[in-house]
């Protein structure tokens, strides 16, 4: 079709004459038709006939059309529409498609499809532009009844308005650096030219940060704002350091049931009420402490990025701005936002957000400040709870003072259905109400003091669980001098409690469930005891329940009791151990008698360093340690056989110098055939153990393990996998378990001393993690075969962590023993570089298999322990 007439009818359904005088007055003033200005010149010099066709950029996007001499706009309407060719910018066609199911597939074409339909109801044609957004955001453009998309191109950018809320048109173009062509919006800047140069589109948009939790593919033919609206959202991807989104949809979870955008809630709703975006930002703590610096009305967090920061003001009572920009002066702090620095950098290097000695005061003032600011809104949310449980509250002890100390921060309580009883009462009281249902028992000590709001937290919890059996929380100890620690607790862990009574007496029962077994017990301890051995659902309150002594330590008389409590639990559950305390007067156990069991042990000896085919020298290290002798050695029963499989070779049948000492394997460690977990999964079908024990190859010292303690815990029913400490050369722990947050694994305890300050015995008591490494490992291999072994499509370096997670959802758990040590020759920072955390990132298969097991660990108190680096888990640390 070449007749100029033709080409008038192919376009003239697009063509806006009206639209086309206006924009270019100098062909109005010509007094010339506009098509034929259009087809005879307007085209080439690049004039547009919509304001939804962009000549240009489609000439540019299609370069035959240049080459061919053909009309931009009779092209797209003959063979671009048809080709899915977008017509502007702003004109998506897929997208426009996908909203528009009844064109979508068919021979119509989107454009005319679009500016035929009435003007408010058309469909957002792009991604980035939400039409109803726009008309709800600017109700004098849907009083005028105009189109929003031509609206917004057309005057609307100009007037300061957004075309969605996460794109500020003003925050973007003071990033740009170069002249935008006339008539272009900032979106359409962002789309062909911003984005690529890693411009953001919002102050709360941090584009570089959100492509790093992106593949390359991922953002192969999409920009990142669009990849998060489209996609990130669903999968909760972190639009900004400060903006932490499964944060917010765990703590916020009615905006999961709306089905809305967390970042736009926060910054539409969220944040006029008070939600927080992250951990370490406190909205209301913010505008309280700076409203003299804060416009009305301005979004917190938006004050802080764009102003606060720079000026050194405090996010959150738990981080300093000054404290740490004048600490850590290797950044440049005047383009680097300090809060921002320590979540991506600094928390994984081990710096302090703030003076460590100054920071729980500061904690705990901001949370009184802020109960006593909603305890209206608490007695009002009290009226309207679906359940109103009652607590008994018991109280045992002789010493009249403590009584009356306990008694007042019970009468303060600001929830009051509760009834204050003696053992005495107690007993003809249960009876009498065992059939009740949301009935709660409390047993203190007196001189124990529960916080005001400590049965509402209770309380709050029976309402959102309430098939809670146990509920715990956290609580504060008071030490001999005096002083106030905070004990943040983990998830529920049954092994970190028979090593330490980490649960106290913060905690209330279901009388249904516990009531039974109070005749029976002997004291506070001994009853919790009794409780946990039965199946119950068990809750953690991560919230300060109360003040009570400290139990760290004891006299002899409680040593003796703790003992006594944990023997008859040992006798009750069939185990053929006996509990000895390590020190006295630490209030710390560990099982200490033989093992009855006679079960062979296969130690899987690998190598991280390289796998080939040549044979292992038995006069390696580790291998001259294990081979001449007897089980007896690694403290287990003379029945006990253990061989050992190095995976690194292929053995002719090993030096046997005794029936329970090593067995030689044929197998072969292949690297290129699978890599070391087909190497290892080889090597534990040819174990012919019952469990297996993973050990890496570093060099060890002469020293022969204890494996007592490991075995100890692997019998166990509820346990799936057990780990060691790993000490380094210079007497060090290179690993104690990992915690998983933020994507990453931390190493929590990596680089303290065995005899250093230990925080409610996390570095001495065997405790339950989400994972260990695979560096001394122990399973059941007929779990670990009925789980697939080692999943070969994951990092190595990940493999102990998939297989730790994928035994847990089979309803198992992981236990780190603290008296089985592995120590090597290796120093300490030979098992990590400087950091102690490491990051999921490079493994998109881990990730995309346990991205919500990676948000937040049970084990580790995040919400509280992210005021601190990483590598701390609540012990003293002095300030620098």
């Amino acid at each position: 079709m070449t007749e100029e007439s033709d080409i008038r009818t192919v376009i003239a359904g697009v063509f806006d004459e009206d639209w086309y005088l206006h924009t270019y007055p100098d062909v109005a003033d010509a007094g010339v038709d506009p098509i034929s200005h259009y087809l005879s010149s307007g085209a080439d010099e690049g004039r547009d006939p919509h304001p939804l066709f962009d000549t240009s950029w489609y000439a540019d996007q299609n370069p035959e059309v240049r080459q061919a001499g053909l009309n931009a706009l009779a092209h797209y309407l003959l063979v671009g529409a048809a080709g899915g060719k977008d017509p502007h910018p702003l004109f998506a066609t897929s997208w426009y498609s996908e909203q528009r199911p009844q064109i979508h597939g068919t021979s119509l074409n989107p454009l005319l499809d679009y500016i035929g339909a009435p003007a408010q109801s058309r469909v957002s044609p792009h991604p980035l532009f939400d039409s109803a957004w726009y008309l709800r955001n600017n109700p004098d453009v849907a009083e005028a009844g105009v189109d929003p998309l031509l609206h917004y191109i057309g005057n609307g950018e100009r007037e300061g308005r957004s075309p969605n809320p996460l794109f500020d048109p003003a925050w973007y173009l003071r990033q740009c650096s170069d002249e935008r062509p006339h008539g272009m919006t900032a979106l359409e800047h962002y789309l062909i030219k911003g984005a690529a140069r890693g411009l953001d589109p919002h102050p709360l948009f941090d584009t570089d940060y959100y492509a790093e939790q992106c593949t390359r593919s991922q953002l192969a033919s999409i920009n990142p704002l669009e990849h998060y609206l489209r996609f990130g959202v669903r999968d909760a991807f972190r639009p900004h350091p400060l903006f932490d989104s499964h944060w917010y949809l765990k703590k916020y979870p009615e905006v999961i049931d709306a089905n809305v955008n967390p970042l736009v809630h926060y910054l539409l709703e969220g944040a006029g009420y008070g939600t927080e975006p992250h951990c370490l930002f406190r909205g209301n703590w913010y505008l309280r402490k700076y409203e003299h610096n804060i416009p009305p009305g301005m979004n917190p967090l938006l004050h802080y990025v764009l102003f606060g920061a720079k000026n050194h003001r405090d996010p959150s009572p738990e981080f300093s701005g000054r404290f740490y920009t004048d600490r850590y002066r290797d950044a440049d702090w005047e383009r680097t936002n300090p809060l921002s620095h320590y979540i991506t950098i600094g928390r994984a290097q081990g710096r302090s957000p703030a003076p460590m000695s100054v920071l729980y005061r500061e904690i705990r003032r901001a949370a009184e400040e802020a109960f006593s600011g909603t305890g209206f809104e608490a007695l009002r949310h009290i009226s309207s709870m679906a359940i109103k449980p009652k607590f008994l509250i018991v109280m045992s002890g002789e010493d009249d003072r403590k009584h009356r100390i306990t008694t007042q921060s019970l009468l303060a309580q600001i929830y009051k259905n509760f009834i204050i009883l003696s053992v005495s009462d107690i007993l003809s009281i249960v009876e009498r109400l065992d059939e009740e249902r949301d009935v709660y028992l409390i047993w203190l000590e007196a001189g124990d003091v529960l916080k005001p709001a400590a049965l509402y937290h209770f309380a709050c919890a029976i309402n959102r669980v309430p098939t809670l059996d146990l509920i715990y929380g956290d609580e504060e100890i008071r030490s001999a001098d005096g002083d106030i620690i905070p004990f943040y607790k983990p998830a529920w862990s049954p092994d970190y409690l028979e090593s330490f009574n980490y649960i106290g007496r913060s905690i209330c029962y279901r009388l249904t469930f516990a009531g039974e077994l109070l005749a029976s017990a002997e004291d506070p301890f001994d009853f919790l005891l009794r409780v946990t051995e039965k199946l119950g659902h068990i809750g953690h309150v991560r919230e300060m329940i109360s003040t009570c002594p400290d139990r760290r330590h004891g006299s002899d008389t409680e040593v003796q009791a703790d003992l006594a409590s944990l023997n008859r639990r040992c006798r009750r559950l069939g185990r053929h151990a006996e509990f000895v305390a390590h020190a006295q007067p630490a209030r710390l156990y560990r099982l200490g008698s033989p093992i009855t069991t006679t079960a062979k042990i296969s130690i899987v000896l690998y190598s991280t360093r390289a796998i080939t085919s040549s044979a292992v020298d038995l006069s390696y290290p580790f291998l001259r340690q294990i081979a001449p002798r007897s089980s007896a050695e690694f403290g287990l029963p003379e029945g006990t056989t253990i061989e050992v499989i190095p995976i690194a070779a292929t053995l002719d049948d090993a030096v046997v110098s005794d029936p329970n000492a090593v067995r030689g394997s044929h197998l072969s460690g292949d690297v290129d055939t699978g890599g070391l977990a087909v190497a290892l999964n080889r090597a534990v079908e040819a174990a012919t153990g019952q469990y297996i024990l993973f050990l890496s190859d570093v060099p060890q010292r002469s020293e022969a393990i204890c494996l007592t303690h490991m075995v100890h815990h692997i019998i166990k029913p509820h346990i799936g996998a057990v780990g060691a400490k790993l000490i380094a050369a210079d007497g060090r722990t290179a690993q104690f378990g990992l915690v998983l947050f933020d994507g990453m694994k931390h190493r929590v305890h990596h680089g303290s001393r065995p005899d250093g300050e230990d925080y409610f015995f996390s570095h001495t008591a065997s405790r339950n993690f989400r994972a260990v490494e695979l560096d001394a490992l122990m399973t059941d291999k007929g779990l670990f075969q009925s789980v697939g072994g080692f999943d070969a499509t994951v990092d190595p370096s990940q493999m102990a962590v998939d297989y730790c997670l994928a035994i847990q959802a089979r309803g198992k758990m992981v236990v780190c023993d603290a008296d089985t040590l592995v120590e090597s020759e290796i120093d300490v920072d030979e098992y990590a570089s400087g950091f102690s955390a490491v990051g999921f990132d490079r493994d998109r298969v881990f990730v995309e298999k346990w991205s919500r097991q990676l948000i937040s660990d049970p084990y580790y108190n995040l919400e509280r322990l992210a005021i601190s680096p990483a590598a701390y888990d609540g012990r003293p640390q002095k300030d620098c």
